[in-house]
């Protein structure tokens, strides 16, 4: 258990899990002031020595040393031996927050992600979570960091005011923040913004070409976080739009190959179909096909799977370029199952086909019935 920071009214918030994507653990912080060896330790003794920095760091003023400790406590709070451990060592952790937020934009972020996400007491899902969600505190501290010039958290707000989520609805002031979010180069704020000019969203006059001029602005700002342009702008130019955009097969290849590399999922099955069908000027290639739709099946796209599924359930040879795949009624049903799960309906209905069949599992006509109605009902 930690102690030092007892605010007087941390029962009254809630706090949120930061998601996986914001933390990154700086073991540097600790570095010049702890051993070596003290990073080897068990994460459930690193916490009190680390909660102590936080707050050292905190007083003289290391923001960024002090939220680097702040975000590895919550990330590793769960190991801790009891609920009450667990529980105080995450209001003492949110109290330094928001301390560091009143100076520090990402640890206001933070603050704000904690508060929208919740702390969920992973050790035992039974018992109340350490922290709950609460939209509104999120809300308002996603609001103070936009308002101090935190892209992120203009892109953030813009989300909330577009949904209704922890604010009221409104078109208006979603637009200004996802305008300013733009306008700072947020990768996915332009995307949204070129789409809602192109399509004249949530009642905003359609200006097409501003639109493209956007989304053009976002492929190259793109990033592993943020490559849904690379793709949208992809497909546009597959049959063009009006008089603005015109067909270019080599640019949507080029498109496409710059999503692949970013780990964009539906880039990487355009691309598998593209070799497979020998679209945009593309010679057709089954080996590229289908380790383009493995690839993105690992990623979890569910199409992928479905067609990993049809591969097996065939199988392939060719001679020309010695791929070879052997057919596997067991590895079709194992991904095809994979897709169904997932929510696919089309896999779903042809779940049913592999349990009525017996094709790779044991023939179950009940349970392919089971399989026909989940996906009747989507």
């Amino acid at each position: 258990m930690v102690d030092g920071y007892n605010d007087d009214h941390s029962s009254d918030h809630t706090v949120s899990c930061i998601d996986n994507d914001q933390i990154s653990i700086q073991s540097s912080a600790v570095s010049s002031v702890l051993p070596a060896s003290f990073t080897l330790q068990p994460i459930s003794t690193q916490i009190p020595t680390r909660f102590k920095l936080a707050k050292g760091y905190c007083r003289h003023r290391h923001y960024a040393e002090s939220l680097s400790e702040c975000k590895f406590i919550l990330l590793y709070a769960y190991q801790l031996s009891t609920f009450r451990e667990r529980l105080s060592t995450v209001q003492a952790v949110v109290f330094i927050l928001r301390k560091l937020g009143q100076q520090d934009l990402d640890a206001q972020y933070i603050l704000a992600s904690t508060y929208e996400y919740g702390v969920p007491d992973t050790i035992n899902s039974q018992t109340d979570p350490l922290f709950a969600p609460n939209p509104t505190l999120a809300f308002t501290a996603y609001l103070s960091a936009a308002k101090r010039g935190h892209i992120e958290a203009m892109f953030k707000i813009s989300e909330m005011y577009h949904t209704g989520i922890g604010t009221r609805i409104s078109r208006g002031k979603a637009i200004h923040y996802l305008r300013t979010a733009a306008i700072k180069h947020h990768p996915q704020a332009m995307t949204q913004l070129g789409l809602v000019l192109i399509h004249g969203k949530y009642g905003h006059p359609q200006r097409i070409r501003d639109g493209v001029v956007w989304l053009r602005m976002a492929c190259r700002f793109a990033t592993v976080q943020y490559p849904d342009a690379l793709y949208l702008f992809a497909e546009l130019h597959i049959n063009g739009l009006t008089d603005v955009i015109f067909k270019d097969d080599r640019y949507v290849v080029e498109l496409l190959e710059r999503g692949a590399k970013l780990e964009h999922a539906p880039c990487v099955f355009k691309l598998a179909e593209a070799y497979q069908n020998a679209w945009f000027g593309l010679d057709c290639d089954m080996k590229k096909s289908f380790y383009g739709y493995c690839r993105a099946a690992n990623m979890g796209h569910l199409e992928a799977m479905l067609e990993m599924s049809r591969w097996y359930l065939v199988g392939a040879k060719m001679d020309l370029d010695g791929f070879v795949l052997e057919q596997s009624n067991e590895k079709a049903y194992q991904w095809i199952l994979k897709s169904a799960k997932a929510g696919h309906a089309r896999a779903m209905f042809g779940i049913g086909h592999f349990y009525s069949e017996g094709l790779g599992v044991v023939k179950n006509t009940d349970t392919a019935l089971e399989w026909y109605r989940k996906a009747a009902k989507l």
